[in-house]
Formats: structure tokens, C-alpha cells, sequence
């Protein structure tokens, strides 16, 4: 499992930097959160709630394509 918090410094490069070595090793992986209940966009997940609708998600695109490459 892997995750990292989106509001942590360096977090694109610390997970990317994970990824690779994962990728490179030809280590299986899963992304730790995909989705967070909250309304706090600095955490693990890829997708967080709406903080003016909390029944509708909103999409970090920085970390999904960074995450999504890694899974192809």
C-alpha cells in the first residue's frame, strides 16, 4: 500500500519517487486512499468532498494523472 498526504511537502516528487522505485522493481502496488470522506483536499486521497456539496466529489488532476501513470 502506498499513500502519501497532498498537502506534505515535496508530496508529487516523494510518491512519484516511490512509484518509479516500485515500477522498477516490478513491485506490485495499491494507491493507500483513493477517496476521502472530508472536505479537506491536503489528504491522502485522489478525490475528496465537496465542501459546498458534501454529496459530490472533487478530483485533485495533479494526482490522478500522477497516480494513473503509474497504473498502466
Amino acid at each position: 500500500q502506498v499513500g502519501i498526504q497532498s498537502g506534505d511537502p515535496d508530496a508529487q516528487t516523494k510518491a512519484r519517487d516511490v512509484l518509479s522505485a516500485l515500477r522498477t522493481r516490478d513491485v506490485g502496488f495499491a494507491w493507500w486512499t483513493y477517496r476521502e470522506q472530508t472536505t479537506n483536499p491536503k489528504t491522502h486521497g485522489i478525490y475528496y468532498l465537496d465542501p459546498s456539496n458534501p454529496t459530490a466529489w472533487l478530483v485533485k488532476p495533479e494526482w490522478l494523472a500522477l497516480v494513473g501513470d503509474y497504473l498502466k
